[in-house]
């Protein structure tokens, strides 16, 4: 088995794995969590808690077409690797 370290919660907002609020244990997916909100303020240009809404919640209807941030000219192809990368470490 694995070993895991208990111990009192600090984090960025909307970084922090869901999971790990609960449990208090921290491990790879939680690394791989913030990583996938990263690359989602990274595809839509938004903070990963803005407007008292976390990113995970305004990116969990959208289509890539609405969650590219137009700023940025993702073209649509790779906006949709990046989101489907994102979407698999949340």
């Amino acid at each position: 088995g694995g070993t895991h370290v208990t111990t009192l919660l600090a984090g960025t907002g909307g970084f922090l794995d869901p999971n790990c609020s609960i449990t208090g244990h921290f491990d790879a997916s939680s690394d791989g969590y913030a990583f996938g909100v990263m690359l989602l303020m990274l595809l839509t240009g938004r903070r990963a808690f803005e407007g008292g809404e976390t990113l995970i919640d305004f990116c969990s209807d959208l289509g890539v077409d609405v969650l590219a941030d137009a700023r940025c000219g993702w073209p649509l192809s790779v906006a949709a690797e990046v989101l489907a990368v994102a979407q698999g470490l949340v």
